[in-house]
């Protein structure tokens, strides 16, 4: 069984593949939160297209070509029929990504495509699209003295005392380019064919992945820019628009679940405070981040 999104996940396939390691239990093993079941049979699964979904509170699918068809069963379970045989890092990889997220979702939790890091005592969480630098600002802060909480699915709890976020596996996907530059790590990294972005996985030291919940201090939006780095306060209604877009897509959106999303949204935003970073493409504008954080700290105390 293995910790990972506050969870504990039992699975016939090996997750420490994306750095998680079992748990070792004193006396008998708890029960587990998530089991992950391997179906056998030989369903054709025709008529579905890639990346096609469908998720409620009850019952969910997610079908990815050559990969796996997946069934979310009531927050509890995720049943995996394979459509390869080759269960590598790349299968891990999707599989503790949105089949894990749409799990989460049925047990109420609020999911964002954001990175996230403990840093000088506080958790900052950066939330966006693909290729906004999400993950390299999680690198960058790593190697600065940081701990990863997530790269890439972050799972949030709203509660009355505040807003938490629970660690995912101790795995950042970075460019070639960019690990040059931060220098995370000596490794050519792991390959992920089906990452469209061809980025390379580099796993983190136990001591640079943070292991517990935390409280999310600050909600970082980053932003591309042709001008100097620029971390500023966003609005409410700024703020609000960027966090929609930033939810994890839990289709259909019906009128429902568009109610309960844009309160979880405002909630979560009454709750952190948000700004907007703003730098250019070259990784050398990355350099004032670590000040500019501290002083947002300054500020806010």
């Amino acid at each position: 069984m293995y910790p990972a999104y506050g969870q504990i996940i039992e699975s016939p396939f090996d997750l420490s593949l994306l750095g998680l390691m079992p748990g070792r239990y004193s006396g008998a093993k708890p029960r587990p939160n998530i089991r992950i079941t391997q179906s056998h049979g030989n369903k054709p699964f025709l008529g579905y297209v890639n990346n096609q979904t469908a998720v409620n509170s009850h019952y969910g699918y997610y079908y990815r070509e050559g990969v796996a068809f997946y069934e979310f069963i009531q927050g509890k379970e995720i049943r995996v029929s394979p459509l390869t045989n080759n269960f590598d890092e790349d299968f891990v990889r999707i599989l503790l990504n949105y089949p894990m997220a749409c799990l989460l979702y049925q047990q109420g939790y609020f999911l964002l495509h954001a990175s996230a890091v403990a840093f000088r005592d506080k958790v900052f969480l950066f939330p966006g699209p693909s290729l906004c630098g999400k993950s390299t600002i999680a690198a960058y802060l790593v190697k600065n003295g940081g701990k990863l909480i997530t790269e890439d699915t972050a799972a949030i709890a709203i509660t009355d005392k505040g807003v938490f976020i629970s660690p995912s596996y101790p795995l950042i996907k970075i460019s070639a380019p960019a690990n040059k530059y931060i220098a995370l790590t000596k490794s050519k990294g792991v390959t992920f064919p089906q990452d469209n972005n061809a980025r390379r996985g580099h796993f983190i030291t136990s001591a640079s992945f943070l292991k517990d919940p935390a409280k999310i201090d600050f909600c970082i939006f980053p932003e591309w820019s042709s001008n100097s780095a620029l971390l500023e306060k966003s609005s409410f209604s700024l703020s609000l628009g960027k966090l929609l877009a930033a939810s994890l897509s839990i289709y259909p959106l019906d009128k429902t679940k568009e109610k309960h999303l844009l309160a979880a949204n405002a909630k979560f935003l009454r709750n952190v405070d948000a700004y907007i970073y703003k730098r250019g493409k070259s990784f050398s504008s990355l350099e004032s981040l670590t000040k500019d954080l501290e002083a947002i700290q300054r500020n806010s105390t």
